[in-house]
């Protein structure tokens, strides 16, 4: 039997919290990208050339599916839609 130590346990408390966040803001990204892609009214297509991006790599943004998103890509979408960075990945609620 291995023993686990002091060390191990906060490393693995760390890794825990590091994926909650993780989750928390891909779920804010997920949402907030729906919601500002509607406000325009456009459809998912529409959008795809102006971020250049497959249909299935934005199709897993907008529905929260494990895809990291490029800072590039990050920047494209926020200057498209009027907003901030920080914004669209939830760290604060003013665009």
């Amino acid at each position: 039997m291995v023993a686990v130590t002091r060390d191990r346990l906060q490393y693995n408390r760390s890794l825990v919290a590091c994926q909650a966040f993780w989750e928390k803001t891909m779920t804010k990204f997920s949402e907030r990208l729906l919601l500002l892609r509607k406000e325009k009214n456009l459809t998912q297509e529409d959008v795809l050339t102006e971020f250049d991006l497959s249909i299935r790599t934005y199709r897993r943004y907008e529905t929260g599916v494990s895809e990291e998103a490029t800072l590039l890509t990050l920047w494209k979408i926020a200057d498209f839609y009027g907003v901030s960075v920080d914004y669209l990945i939830g760290r604060t609620d003013t665009r």
